[in-house]
């Protein structure tokens, strides 16, 4: 039995706040996630993800102590981009053991 199915999802988000006593903030930021799973026989899958994640704007980031516990805040120049890619494949042993390589 073969199966193949895709997954995925989209989030964006712009964000515009004036400070009265600090620099405003804006902020505009997108993740997209995609997954494909492909059921090649009934022991055997493959599976592949990437996931793209992107940031470009001004905003305040949390500066943290050894506890990690807020201590401040630091105004933060952002323009960055990401990629991330994974693959797997994953054998089916018997009904309670599987065996993956990634």
């Amino acid at each position: 039995m073969q199966s193949f199915q895709v997954r995925g999802g989209w989030q964006g988000q712009h964000v515009r706040r004036p400070e009265a006593f600090l620099a405003p903030v804006e902020l505009t930021s997108s993740v997209l996630d995609v997954g494909v799973d492909w059921a090649m026989t009934q022991t055997i899958r493959l599976g592949y993800g990437a996931k793209r994640i992107s940031s470009e704007g001004l905003d305040y980031v949390a500066l943290r102590d050894a506890n990690y516990t807020v201590v401040g805040f630091d105004l933060a120049n952002l323009n960055l981009e990401d990629q991330l890619h994974a693959w797997g494949l994953t054998w089916r042993l018997n009904e309670r053991t599987e065996a993956s390589l990634q």
